[in-house]
């Protein structure tokens, strides 16, 4: 005869009695773990260069003579899941370094990338830091990994030669938050 789930349910659950004499039920089941999302590893995803000087280049080892390459800063190119996968064992320094960024968070929990990346997904995140208050510029530097703060140097430096900011003090702000020398004389 077949068992109902709720029989199982109640079956699975142990009385005990605990050392005052009290009744506790127990679980018998592990605490569960966050667990990903299952992804096809065929579906493309788009990468952006973070890299703010120079071309970004990553050889696959489970592709051979697979080579992607990212032109420039803020370049995208679009890589299948799997070859994320193949890059975050093979290669980690392009998550750990944020060399490429994801705007995906359910792709990045897929690949338990997403403890790598701060407040910033998105090469707009960096420039959304720049159109922030100065006074609020240093609290959001902070949660950036120690990559996206040389990055965001370069391009505070990039932007202000532009005249894209005409605040010295958000360039201030900026130096003081990374610890980097922008404008030095």
């Amino acid at each position: 005869m077949a068992e109902s789930t709720q029989q199982k349910r109640v079956r699975s659950r142990a009385k005990t009695k605990s050392d005052t004499g009290s009744s506790v039920t127990q679980s018998s089941s592990a605490p569960k773990r966050k667990t990903s999302t299952a992804l096809p590893l065929d579906m493309k995803v788009c990468c952006v260069s973070s890299i703010p000087v120079g071309p970004l280049v990553y050889k696959s080892r489970r592709m051979q003579g697979m080579i992607i390459e990212w032109d420039e800063f803020g370049s995208e190119q679009y890589v299948e899941l799997a070859e994320l996968q193949s890059m975050r064992n093979s290669s980690p320094a392009f998550f750990e370094n944020n060399w490429i960024l994801i705007d995906d968070e359910e792709v990045l929990h897929f690949l338990h990338a997403d403890k790598y990346y701060g407040s910033v997904r998105s090469i707009d995140d960096l420039y959304r830091i720049l159109k922030k208050h100065p006074n609020n510029i240093a609290q959001l530097v902070n949660t950036l990994p120690d990559h996206l703060k040389k990055t965001l140097s370069i391009v505070t430096y990039q932007e202000y030669v532009a005249g894209q900011i005409d605040s010295i003090g958000v360039v201030k702000a900026v130096e003081r938050a990374t610890g980097l020398s922008i404008l030095s004389n």
